[in-house]
């Protein structure tokens, strides 16, 4: 009897999560072009978007508190 985790790793090609492979290439979350520039986002930076409105919400605070 195979476990879940053997189940899994027959799913996928390279022995990683079936989510993360490589032969199934997923669709961009973003993807912008203007001339020959060209900006694909393929996934969410959450890292960069909780910095941001961290700081954003930083700068309204201190414009508050400072500037009435």
């Amino acid at each position: 009897m195979a476990s879940r985790v053997d189940e899994h790793q027959e799913q996928s090609t390279n022995g990683q999560h079936p989510h993360f492979d490589v032969a199934t290439p997923t669709r961009p979350i973003f993807d912008l072009r203007f001339g020959g520039f060209r900006m694909t986002v393929e996934r969410i930076p959450y890292r960069l978007l909780a910095l941001a409105s961290t700081a954003s919400a930083f700068a309204l605070g201190a414009k508050d508190w400072f500037i009435h």
